[in-house]
């Protein structure tokens, strides 16, 4: 197939004006200016000519919980630990008619918002059929959680079913059992999880002032709702990051999610274990936190990608939502950088850089184009976005 366009923008290069797209099955073949295309590419009778567009690779999100998408008029009742308790309180509450409705829903938002990659936390009670049908590439993180022993190896027993149950579904995205935390989960399930041969695990880490408490002075919020499970706090580190590295379990194969409340020393580890970090600009913007160390992080050249979070604390499935958050938030950076973070952060987070990031041979045909009126400049016509016209995903024709 072959695609046209005004415009090709990658991240980190100078756009291409009258581009074309060459893609060969699943992947990119050739990705330039019309004029160079190959003899063998001009012989190709499937053609599609997006006009005045900008091409750009798909966006990816590295950090989601479609499954909330219903719980999008959840307001912040002023406190981290409440909205927990309300976030559980809501989902119970909802009608199965809704419920159902969610990941379908958050599917599609996220689709029109740019998305072609996704790294999805998923209960294991929720719908990861509904997920692993969908186009989009990534992985889905079966959160294990709990911090009364029984109840978390109930929920990794059934995070490993649905693990072994899935292993061979034909779709572009593999289930890992993950935790969703280190506070949030008994410390031996953590251990013996964290010693899985798995590449890759996603953690909420450093999220929150109430978690920050709760790791430095063992008190606070979380502290008071985790003793009411019975549970007493003996931890084995003054911030997770600490108790990651005190039980060896600090490396490259953890992705830090939110990381609001990164000490120095937190993030020189995260720096020394080479991992990424996933802001999520909307939800940090709902909870009110601290101001994100992106400065610290990248003087330290931790890879920083993006994510929405979700809709129950989030205004946004968009990606270009998301960057333009990001924009206004952090003046040190640009929008050529704000868009590698949504790019080629992701793809490096989720461990997915040798097939997505940029549209390039080699790499899979994942791609989206966005209008641009006036031969806008095209960084900014991909930046301003509302939605995408057309979208590609493993050389499949997605949205147009």
């Amino acid at each position: 197939m072959l695609i046209f366009a005004s415009a090709l923008k990658n991240p980190l290069q100078d756009p291409v004006e009258d581009a074309a797209v060459w893609v060969e099955g699943d992947s990119v073949w050739f990705a330039g200016p019309r004029k160079e295309l190959p003899e063998e590419a001009k012989q190709d009778e499937e053609q599609i000519d997006l006009a005045d567009a900008v091409l750009a690779p798909g966006l990816v999100n590295a950090h989601a919980h479609l499954e909330l998408t219903c719980l999008s008029k959840l307001q912040y009742p002023g406190s981290f630990v409440e909205w927990i308790r309300r976030v559980l309180e809501a989902k119970q509450a909802l009608p199965a008619e809704q419920a159902d409705r969610a990941m379908p829903k958050g599917i599609m938002q996220s689709l029109l918002g740019g998305v072609t990659t996704i790294g999805d936390h998923l209960s294991v009670t929720g719908d990861v059929e509904a997920l692993l049908y969908s186009p989009l590439r990534g992985k889905i993180f079966l959160e294990v959680l709990g911090v009364v022993p029984d109840v978390a190896r109930e929920v990794y027993a059934a995070a490993l079913s649905l693990e072994r149950a899935y292993r061979n579904f034909p779709g572009l995205l593999e289930i890992i059992p993950s935790p969703h935390s280190v506070h949030a989960l008994a410390p031996e399930v953590l251990d013996q999880l964290l010693e899985k041969n798995h590449g890759l695990f996603s953690l909420h880490l450093a999220e929150s002032e109430a978690e920050q408490r709760y790791f430095c002075g063992n008190s606070g919020p979380m502290h008071d709702l985790i003793a009411s499970r019975g549970i007493r706090s003996e931890r084995r580190g003054a911030s997770a990051v600490q108790e990651l590295a005190a039980t060896r379990h600090l490396d490259s194969r953890l992705m830090a999610v939110h990381g609001n409340y990164f000490s120095d020393e937190d993030l020189d580890r995260v720096a020394e274990h080479k991992m990424s970090i996933v802001h999520c600009p909307l939800s940090h913007r709902y909870f009110s936190h601290q101001a994100f160390p992106m400065e610290q992080a990248l003087e330290r050249n931790i890879n920083v990608a993006l994510g929405t979070d979700s809709l129950a604390s989030s205004a946004s499935l968009s990606m270009f939502e998301v960057m333009r958050e990001a924009r206004k938030n952090f003046a040190e950076l640009d929008e050529e950088k704000i868009f590698a973070m949504a790019t080629l952060g992701g793809a490096k987070a989720l461990k997915l850089e040798g097939q997505v990031g940029r549209i390039e041979p080699g790499k899979k045909a994942d791609l989206i184009a966005v209008s641009r009126p006036g031969r806008l400049d095209p960084m900014k016509a991909i930046f301003y976005a509302k939605r995408v016209m057309f979208s590609m995903i493993d050389g499949k024709v997605i949205l147009t």
